[in-house]
């Protein structure tokens, strides 16, 4: 899940290349929210695309966010904590 959508073609190419070499091991839906315009009134915007995002995620979902200023795990960390979800029987891991 994203909020806006990818301009550059280089960054729409990359992200084709990243979903396609997933195929094999798992089904990946991209979700874009739209982005509202903070120039009228950032809070505002801020807190309408969260509530868009909150109603994009299925229930009972397990959600993964990727933020800039979050704990950085390595890639082998990443695979093994997807691995586990599934093995917990979890069907459904969002990431955003």
């Amino acid at each position: 899940m994203a909020v806006g959508r990818l301009k550059e073609r280089f960054w729409r190419e990359a992200a084709d290349e990243y979903l396609k070499r997933l195929g094999p091991y798992a089904t990946v839906r991209v979700v874009e929210i739209d982005d509202r315009d903070s120039g009228r009134d950032e809070v505002r915007a801020l807190a309408e695309e969260g509530a868009d995002i909150l109603r994009a995620i299925p229930e009972g979902a397990h959600v993964i966010a990727l933020e800039i200023g979050g704990q950085q795990r390595s890639s082998e960390a990443f695979a093994a904590r997807l691995e586990k979800l599934a093995l917990d029987g979890r069907k459904q891991a969002w990431r955003s």
